[in-house]
């Protein structure tokens, strides 16, 4: 019983990575497309690139799959996930 709890536990640890980094490439991708848009959105705060991202997400321009992955996030779940010193499995 105590393996296939480590294994249950294991499985779990790694689904969290793979959400996690699904999130954190669709938000780059967003990120990549925004930055056409806005050409001045390397200057912004990223509480403001957040909320742009946040907007995005809201648009309806995702696909289904891709809302529902980043559907929730606060703006600080998708500024932790812009981060390059993120935590793994933060968000």
């Amino acid at each position: 019983m105590v393996g296939l709890s480590r294994y249950a536990v294991h499985m779990e640890e790694k689904e969290k990575d793979l959400v996690h980094s699904k999130r954190k490439a669709l938000i780059n991708k967003i990120l990549s497309e925004l930055s056409v848009e806005h050409r001045d959105l390397y200057y912004l705060p990223t509480v403001e690139i957040s909320a742009l991202v946040q907007e995005r997400v809201a648009s309806g321009k995702l696909s289904k799959e891709d809302t529902e992955l980043l559907n929730g996030l606060s703006i600080q779940d998708i500024q932790v996930l812009m981060s390059h010193h993120d935590q793994k499995g933060q968000v």
